[in-house]
């Protein structure tokens, strides 16, 4: 095609055109880097005329916007399916699943390395499977983004996208993904029902780097996919428009798939490859689900169960094992754990507030405590011949265990109360404590979240409860 004058951003320019096929017309300025789509079935050369509506996206790229297939403007709503912003040097189990032969899987430095340990030999594999199930939604585009490096050998194959592989099994039976095959060519892949269609994707500048990071992007709507990937300087490298074929109903057999990145040998490589993950997202975009933010959250395992950095239960609740009693304090932490149950021997009567629970909201994090829920303790061993009166409290942002010198902000729960030598296997009366904020109360990173107990009547400390403790929130 001929130059387009456009006039963006400040003084115009006449860029060169490339045809990529599905009536999509691709952009380039004088070096060679993509500038704009335009839908070329939207104008018909010599009878028809008009100028393109364009926006800049955050790499200063100019492209056409976009709109329904009924011709409407879309309002650009994400909504989290999936994130993993790769942090520290632990997998997070919590997301992901492993399966590897021979290869190795490791996080280190906030980069997840799939053939860590440099395997050459012939049908190695490893396999990164998230664990959330992607729900195949055709009404809004459905996007993923790896940020990663591949380190590309002869002889290796490397994937990245929706799908579930297995060992080195090809075709994948279900999936839409990138795939660099065993001679190095990179290629986008439809698979439904284990008929594969395989696209060759044009690189500009010719072939990836090893030794650069990009940005591989699918985003899926209907049959048909954008395929980006997009250099650290913001500018894609390949922009394409890739279709199922019209034989085909969808893209996959299925209603859902998961996220994956594998690696393999197809015959043994002189010299082992890797791909190396920086981060991973996945969103819904372009339609409004209301789905709440903590919702969006969960989906990426930030609710108050998993713990953010470590991604072990946060909670004190063995399946077969009591927890071991103590006798709370009133400058040293309780229990380690947000929520659970919790084995309490009774102490005399004091305006001290006394820690049962004591969780460290672990850095970077901020917790965002939504609820309260506590059930009247059941006594295990009987009562001293007093009455008692217990009042809980939560007590957020502590310095530290000791509540005594720690501050923090004190929140008041309720009541249970019990006779006089109350027998084991009772409960203290009162009713279920169930609070929630209106607005959630933030826990800030590295500060100690406890829940307290004053013991306002009772003239013995003889007895033991059993309390449990469901705080609901999320982790920012």
């Amino acid at each position: 095609m001929s130059g387009l004058q456009v006039q963006f951003p400040s003084t115009p320019s006449t860029w060169q055109g490339d045809s990529h096929g599905s009536g999509q017309v691709l952009l380039y300025d004088a070096s060679g880097n993509a500038l704009m789509m335009k839908d070329q079935a939207a104008f018909t050369p010599g009878t028809q005329s008009g100028l393109p509506s364009i926006g800049q996206d955050k790499g200063a790229i100019a492209r056409v916007k976009r709109v329904t297939r009924g011709g409407e403007i879309g309002i650009r709503q994400p909504q989290f399916l999936f994130w993993d912003p790769v942090e520290g040097s632990t997998l997070n189990t919590a997301l992901w699943t492993t399966s590897t032969s021979t290869m190795t899987i490791t996080q280190t430095s906030g980069t997840i390395t799939l053939n860590a340990g440099a395997s050459v030999t012939s049908g190695a594999y490893a396999i990164l499977t998230s664990q959330r199930q992607i729900p195949l939604v055709h009404v809004g585009p459905m996007v993923v983004e790896f940020r990663a490096n591949i380190v590309q050998k002869v002889n290796e194959v490397y994937e990245l996208g929706y799908g579930a592989p297995t060992t080195t099994a090809t075709p994948v039976a279900n999936g839409t993904f990138f795939r660099i095959n065993a001679a190095g060519t990179l290629q986008f892949v439809f698979s439904n029902g284990s008929t594969e269609t395989v696209t060759a994707l044009t690189i500009v500048g010719g072939s990836l780097s090893s030794t650069s990071y990009y940005v591989f992007y699918v985003s899926l709507e209907d049959t048909r996919a954008h395929v980006i990937v997009e250099d650290s300087s913001g500018i894609p490298v390949v922009d394409q428009w890739c279709a199922v074929p019209v034989t085909q109903g969808d893209p996959w057999a299925l209603s859902h798939l998961p996220i994956f990145a594998r690696a393999y040998n197809n015959t043994s490589p002189a010299t082992a490859g890797s791909i190396n993950i920086g981060e991973v997202y996945c969103y819904l975009d372009n339609l409004n689900t209301q789905r709440n933010w903590d919702t969006q959250l969960s989906s990426s395992a930030k609710q108050a169960l998993v713990n953010p950095t470590t991604f072990a239960q946060t909670t004190q609740l063995a399946a077969a094992a009591a927890p071991t009693g103590f006798t709370p304090s009133n400058t040293a932490g309780g229990n380690a754990f947000l929520g659970g149950e919790f084995v309490v021997n009774m102490s005399a009567a004091s305006e001290s507030l006394l820690s049962i629970a004591a969780f460290t909201i672990p850095t970077p994090y901020s917790f965002f405590l939504r609820s309260n829920l506590l059930v009247p303790p059941g006594i295990t061993t009987a009562l001293g011949a007093s009455a008692y009166l217990l009042e809980f409290v939560l007590i957020a942002n502590c310095a530290t265990g000791n509540i005594n010198t720690g501050g923090g902000f004190r929140y008041p729960l309720g009541f249970f109360s019990a006779t006089s030598a109350q027998a084991a296997g009772t409960q203290f009366s009162g009713n279920i404590i169930f609070q929630e904020p209106q607005c959630p109360i933030h826990c800030y990173p590295g500060t100690v979240l406890h829940l307290a107990v004053k013991v306002l009547v009772g003239s013995l400390a003889t007895g033991v409860y059993r309390l449990l403790w469901t705080p609901d929130g999320y982790f920012e």
